[in-house]
């Protein structure tokens, strides 16, 4: 009774399972490739895949591939098909030998360096935003410690120079990053705060904290990319994210906007960052990967031309039509807030604006 309750069980968990979407593969997709160095998850999904997003679902049925993160330069990636005639991805030996060899083996000692597995995105592009500080928090804001000047009464700070700061815990330790704050970030739909900018400045080691709750802390800058200034906060540096995370599409309708670009540019384009104004709330996580839109559009219809046409006068009382939504790329969260997440521009066919949309894809 109890197992074929567990039977009945099983079977019902596994109808409700949402089926699984049929992969198309690339039509150059390769039969079989060697990792090489610099390859990350996102490029080799788009190699096998017209729909890269769908890159789990490629490899979950592979044999030899317990973790897609865990892919090393030197893997040697084969194209197969199952018993109903799927595709999947699985792992060749590296060093196969012929049927009918006679290989002599013998005791030998081989040194290398122990291989770093590939990265879902460019590592250099997104590394400052996975340990330091990029989005201020609009309640945490006030609550943050803050420079007070430097010694020698210098106006700024650099590599070196001792900083006196006010608000730090008596009982604080390690490294914190020195940030100005920066521009507010809105968000486009509902013109609500999400945060501000962080501008990293560099990196403070404590040498003694603050005798009373009130009182002066002092470091010393290890790490310097601009000026310290009086004012500029302390956020205390965190061990850097991980990117090991597989490229997937979200389990439910997304549709959120970019509330902000970093650097300060009014074109987005690849491999830009973004600020998208949805996060954990939403069920946004590192990994999700979305399909842009360009922010739908309106245009003044004047008419048709020919003699009949008419006056630039009485055209001008015409009604706007609105423009159909195109689609413009995709893009991948790498770092999720409650209400906020960072992501990469991965690929896009025209410049993209503040307020364009993110959705699920196939939405």
């Amino acid at each position: 009774m109890i197992k074929t309750l567990r039977l009945l069980i099983a079977a019902f968990l596994l109808g409700a399972l949402p089926a699984a979407q049929a992969l198309t593969l690339a039509p150059d997709a390769p039969e079989r490739y060697v990792v090489q160095a610099g390859d990350t998850l996102w490029g080799l999904a788009g190699k096998y895949l017209a729909d890269p997003w769908s890159w789990a679902q490629l490899w979950h049925a592979g044999a030899g591939i317990d973790n897609p993160n865990r892919i090393y330069p030197g893997d040697i990636l084969t194209l197969r098909q199952d018993a109903n005639g799927n595709p999947i991805l699985m792992l060749e030996p590296t060093e196969s030998v012929p049927d009918g060899e006679v290989v002599h083996l013998g005791p030998t000692l081989r040194s290398s360096a122990l291989p770093t597995a590939i990265p879902t995105i460019p590592h250099d592009i997104v590394a400052a935003f996975m340990s330091r500080p990029t989005l201020l928090p609009v309640d945490g804001l006030a609550k943050l410690p803050y420079v007070v000047g430097f010694d020698h009464d210098r106006v700024a700070g650099a590599i070196g120079s001792r900083l006196y700061a006010r608000g730090l815990d008596v009982e604080a330790s390690g490294s914190f990053s020195v940030v100005h704050v920066g521009d507010r970030v809105k968000d486009p739909v509902s013109h609500h705060t999400l945060g501000y900018q962080a501008i990293y400045t560099g990196s403070a080691r404590l040498d003694q904290a603050a005798s009373t709750p009130h009182g002066l802390a002092s470091l010393t800058l290890v790490r310097s990319a601009r000026e310290s200034l009086p004012g500029d906060r302390l956020v205390p540096e965190t061990e850097e994210s991980r990117l090991d995370f597989v490229p997937h599409a979200p389990s439910r309708a997304v549709d959120a906007r970019i509330a902000s670009v970093i650097d300060g540019v009014t074109a987005i384009g690849q491999y830009h960052v973004v600020l998208l104004n949805q996060g954990r709330r939403t069920g946004l996580e590192a990994g999700h990967v979305l399909t842009l839109w360009h922010e739908s559009g309106a245009l003044l219809d004047h008419g048709p031309g020919g003699p009949a046409r008419e006056s630039e006068f009485s055209a001008a009382f015409r009604r706007s039509v609105t423009l159909p939504a195109e689609p413009a790329g995709s893009l991948l969260v790498f770092r999720a807030y409650a209400d906020a997440s960072y992501a990469l521009i991965l690929e896009t066919n025209s410049e993209l604006r503040v307020g364009d949309v993110a959705r699920s894809p196939n939405k």
